[in-house]
């Protein structure tokens, strides 16, 4: 993978490209949705397009300041429908085929929940990131330092009917889901 700078403008227009047709697709969408027949999701080509995008923000915003990560998080708390897109990106393959490729879609998974930011389901969170935790451990892939890394991108905003997400990363393997659902299957083998 090659690492974008953070002061990186190409990386910066490029995010300016993707916010651009994704702002497009959310407006249409909240017009649409009240239309006698209504909810215009993308299919198709249109759908290839958006997913694409979904997963080069979450490229970016893994590589780029703490400052543009808050602005892209912004984006995707003022979006309703394209959230659900963030949670398709943060699925990683069944299968581990090698290392270099199953840590990237670990990373691309951990950045669209760190970008997600209290907009996907909690309890879905928690099941996608155990399954995946259990994956990489039977694998012999320590999944600790890439949770450690997202937690350093993540939100340190604490809400009252909000979990910080850094600390969601920082804690999962501390929390009572892991202890009752991971470790367990941990055990198995």
């Amino acid at each position: 993978m090659t690492r974008t700078e953070p002061n990186d403008e190409s990386a910066l227009k490029r995010w300016a490209s993707i916010e651009s047709r994704l702002r497009a697709l959310e407006e249409t969408y909240r017009v649409e949705r009240i239309r006698k027949n209504g909810r215009p999701y993308p299919v198709g080509e249109s759908l290839r397009q958006y997913e694409d995008d979904i997963r080069s923000a979450c490229e970016i915003y893994m590589e780029t300041t703490a400052e543009h990560r808050a602005a892209m998080r912004a984006f995707f708390d003022w979006a309703y429908m394209i959230p659900g897109y963030l949670d398709q990106c943060a699925m990683v393959p069944d299968v581990i085929v090698d290392r270099a490729s199953a840590t990237q879609s670990l990373r691309r998974a951990l950045a669209a929940a760190s970008l997600a930011d209290h907009k996907a389901e909690i309890r879905d969170l928690y099941i996608r990131l155990g399954r995946t935790w259990v994956m990489f451990e039977k694998a012999g892939i320590d999944p600790r330092p890439w949770f450690q890394e997202a937690a350093g991108w993540s939100s340190i905003v604490d809400e009252p009917d909000r979990f910080p997400i850094r600390r969601f990363l920082l804690e999962f393997e501390e929390s009572a889901f892991f202890h009752a659902s991971v470790l367990p299957r941990l055990r198995d083998d």
